[in-house]
């Protein structure tokens, strides 16, 4: 994706203020403070210097929260894993039913609580 931004909020703001401190384009560090929140954040900056305005600048794409996460910060979306992996040990029959044994889902959940 090459231009984008994201709302901040009370809720993302901990999370896309820490990448916004790391990845600034003009130096600033200040990105995870309480005056950012209801504003958009832009990546790459945008012309006046700035990473952030008001509204979403021409060009940008808005991402939402969970987009950032996975399309950013490249976090792996958890329960998608964790179906398919299930979907893998499952055994699917001619009527379309479906058995799945109980110990390999808690194997499954198990690997991913232990990570």
């Amino acid at each position: 994706m090459k231009k984008w931004c994201i709302k901040v909020t009370s809720e993302n703001l901990p999370i896309v203020g820490k990448w916004f401190n790391v990845n600034s384009q003009n130096g600033s560090n200040y990105f995870d403070n309480n005056g950012f929140k209801n504003l958009y954040l832009h990546y790459p900056i945008l012309e006046d210097e700035s990473h952030s305005d008001k509204e979403i600048q021409d060009s940008y794409t808005e991402l939402t929260f969970e987009q950032f996460k996975e399309q950013i910060l490249k976090e792996p979306n958890v329960l998608q894993e964790i179906l398919d992996k299930i979907r893998d040990k499952s055994y699917e029959f001619h009527d379309g039913s479906i058995l799945v044994e109980i110990k390999d889902i808690e194997q499954i959940f198990s690997n991913y609580l232990n990570k």
